[in-house]
């Protein structure tokens, strides 16, 4: 996956000089946004050109209500797999700031579209996308600028599932409220989260004899308190192996009140069932399978050490059964 800040930067250093583009933010990369990169891998093939995303980060919302962040649904990292895995070629990650939010839908296709010497042969977009400053730049601007500096608009219809629009605000309403399978069905994929393995506490291992990984994902939403079958996968390496197979695990979300005394801040750990070497340092990606048992506090180290063992033993028959 070639990566650029701008299309100046994929034409120096990359050599691409007709591309399409798919414009968004894409967060998720749910079943909607895979339409949409399909649609672009068909109107590259029609125009000859590299089949290119051009995303956003942060998040626009982050910058335009700074009081009312969205919680991510995966990293950057995660959607550029995605792109990858789905074909895209290219993608373009422009900084999202209040100098771009402030630009007009024509400066902006000016500036980062057109003014390059990469010939765009089409983009391909949401048919409710919006850009520009109070969302002037519409799908039929678009077209009308096509006319007028030759390049094709392809319109993606919203896909809908049950009725309601396949969005991203929909699919975290669903994870907040723990309908994992609904999600998936919107993602097209299970939910994973992925993070970098930090130090913890050491209770896992030493009073537990359950090693886990404690991950930091502090951006990325997650699933209501408590425990879940999953799977993990460490994410490191060449590009080609980055992301060997998933190996079934637990994970723990919540803020283990059985140890009050280390405080109430929220945690997510990850216990692979047949993997025993040090994380520290690496990314992992955690897959969410099913929800087992709410967090709560026990009586006891002992207590918590038995559910545990419960535990453990229901997330690997839920394990051996899922696809």
């Amino acid at each position: 996956m070639k990566v650029a800040s701008s299309l100046h930067e994929l034409h120096r250093d990359h050599g691409l000089d007709q591309v399409a583009l798919a414009c968004g933010v894409f967060d998720g990369v749910h079943r909607g946004h895979v339409r949409i990169l399909e649609h672009l891998l068909s109107l590259s093939n029609e125009t000859e050109a590299t089949p290119v995303v051009l995303t956003f980060d942060p998040h626009p919302r982050a910058i335009l209500r700074p009081d009312n962040p969205p919680p991510f649904l995966c990293t950057i990292t995660q959607k550029l797999d995605r792109f990858e895995h789905i074909g895209i070629k290219a993608t373009i990650i422009l900084d999202f700031s209040p100098a771009l939010a402030a630009l007009s839908a024509g400066q902006f296709l000016h500036d980062y579209l057109l003014n390059s010497p990469v010939d765009v042969t089409g983009i391909c977009v949401g048919a409710s996308w919006r850009f520009g400053t109070r969302g002037e730049g519409t799908t039929r601007f678009l077209e009308n600028e096509g006319r007028k500096h030759n390049f094709r608009v392809v319109s993606v219809p919203e896909l809908t599932w049950y009725g309601k629009i396949v969005s991203s605000t929909r699919i975290r309403r669903a994870i907040i409220h723990g309908e994992l399978e609904k999600a998936a069905r919107m993602l097209g994929r299970r939910y994973a989260v992925r993070g970098q393995v930090v130090q913890g506490k050491g209770v896992g291992g030493r009073q537990l004899h359950c090693r886990t990984a404690n991950l930091v994902a502090s951006e990325l939403l997650l699933p209501p308190h408590g425990v879940y079958a999953a799977r993990g996968r460490q994410c490191a390496g060449s590009p080609r192996r980055r992301n060997p197979a998933f190996l079934d695990g637990i994970a723990y979300i919540g803020t283990a009140p059985t140890f009050a005394e280390q405080g109430r801040e929220k945690r997510l750990e990850f216990h692979f069932f047949n993997r025993s070497s040090d994380l520290y340092g690496n990314e992992i990606e955690i897959e969410f399978l099913e929800f087992i048992r709410p967090d709560r506090r026990f009586p006891s180290v002992a207590d918590l050490s038995r559910q545990m063992e419960s535990d453990i033993a229901t997330a690997k028959e839920v394990c051996v059964n899922a696809p």
